[in-house]
C-alpha cells in the first residue's frame, strides 16, 4: 500500500494539469490578433506563393480564399496539450485554385496558409502545429 501512495498522487498531479477544451478556449479567444487583412491584399500574397509550388506556374487560375478564421500555435501536437503556445495568435486562410496537371488537363487545387508579420507561410512554419482557435482539437 506505501509504494501505491506515491503513484496515486502523481497520477493525481499529472491530470490535474492538463486543462479543459473550455479552458483552452477561453486562452485562444484572449490571444492577441493582428488586424485581419483585406482579401485582396491576401490573395495578392497568395499568387506567388502558390505558384512556386505549381509544375506549371502559368496555368494558376480561379484563385480564390476558401475560408478564413483565427488560428493558433498549440504547445503539442497531441491533444492532451493543446493550449496555446504563445500569447499572439494568427490567420489561417484555406485557398481553392485550378492549375493543370502532368496531362495538360485542369485540376482543383488546395492550399491552407497561415498570415505571419506580413506574409504567407506554409502550415508548417517553425514546426509548430497549428490549431483552428474555435476547434482546438483539430490540427490545421
Amino acid at each position: 500500500m506505501a509504494k501505491l501512495m506515491p503513484v496515486a498522487a502523481l497520477a493525481v498531479l499529472l491530470t490535474g494539469c492538463m486543462a479543459t477544451p473550455e479552458e483552452v478556449a477561453v486562452m485562444a479567444n484572449n490571444l492577441k490578433y493582428d488586424p485581419k487583412p483585406s482579401d485582396a491584399h491576401v490573395l495578392a500574397l497568395a499568387d506567388p506563393f502558390i505558384r512556386m509550388y505549381l509544375k506549371d506556374p502559368d496555368s494558376l487560375k480561379n484563385l480564390v480564399i476558401t475560408e478564413s478564421f483565427k488560428c493558433y500555435a498549440s504547445n503539442m501536437e497531441f491533444s492532451d496539450n493543446v493550449t496555446p503556445k504563445y500569447d499572439y495568435g494568427y490567420w489561417c486562410y484555406k485557398f481553392n485554385y485550378q492549375a493543370t496537371n502532368d496531362y495538360g488537363g485542369y485540376v482543383r487545387g488546395y492550399t491552407p496558409a497561415i498570415f505571419v508579420n506580413g506574409e504567407l507561410q506554409e502550415t508548417g512554419y517553425n514546426g509548430e502545429v497549428i490549431r483552428a482557435s474555435d476547434n482546438v482539437f483539430t490540427s490545421f
